[in-house]
């Protein structure tokens, strides 16, 4: 009985020392300043697989996450990606903002050519 006691108490140690505190947050913004937040821009923290949505405002959040070093992601369609590398430790609350930058169409200066073609288009 003693043996199974002890062994009960060190798996509850082990289970309560897992959890953690540790979160990372912030917000996603277009350009350099800090007034236009993008919603729904994906965040993702790559050695964990997770991924999240910024709300309304801009706003990401990961919890519960293990001390580390991590990669986060920020993405957005139509602008370019920017990776950001962190270190986590012990009850740690980064605040980590992203300011993305629109996506450059053409960005070796090439040129778009074509033709119209102005046939008319009859009844049958």
């Amino acid at each position: 009985m003693r043996k199974f006691l002890f062994f009960l108490l060190v798996l509850t140690t082990s289970i309560m020392s897992a959890q953690t505190n540790n979160n990372v947050s912030g917000v996603v913004y277009e350009g350099n300043d800090n007034q236009n937040a993008v919603f729904f821009a994906n965040v993702t923290l790559k050695e964990l697989g997770k991924k999240v949505s910024t709300d309304f405002r801009g706003q990401y959040n990961f919890d519960g996450i293990q001390s580390g070093e991590y990669t986060l992601i920020f993405q957005f369609l139509g602008c370019e990606t920017i990776t950001k590398k962190v270190t986590i430790d012990n009850d740690t609350s980064l605040v980590i903002d992203a300011h993305l930058e629109k996506a450059k169409l053409f960005p070796n200066n090439d040129h778009v050519i074509g033709a119209v073609d102005n046939r008319k288009i009859t009844e049958l």
